[in-house]
């Protein structure tokens, strides 16, 4: 039992040796069809309710769908809700 429970405390000191919030990496997490948040942004290009342009460290995100809507909004933070048909790095 001790050597699964040092397994794992390894493990999870590793994995926040590599947290994207330390190399400012953005993190997109997709729930369904129908929801997305995106953290590590820092800023809105272009909003309508078919697309959505945000700048990062390593880019632009381009989400496209239908009946986008932000849900909720922080500095870094952005939860969208709608129909999701595509993202696209660029």
């Amino acid at each position: 039992m001790k050597l699964i429970k040092h397994f794992f405390q390894n493990v999870f000191k590793k994995q926040s040796m590599f947290s994207p919030q330390l190399y400012s990496i953005p993190v997109i997490t997709i729930t369904g069809q129908n929801h997305i948040l995106i953290e590590q942004h820092y800023k809105i290009l272009y909003f309508s309710n078919t697309e959505i342009k945000l700048t990062t460290k390593i880019g632009t995100i381009q989400i496209i769908g239908q009946a986008l809507m932000i849900k909720m909004m922080y500095p870094q933070e952005l939860l969208l809700e709608g129909t999701i048909k595509e993202i696209n790095y660029e």
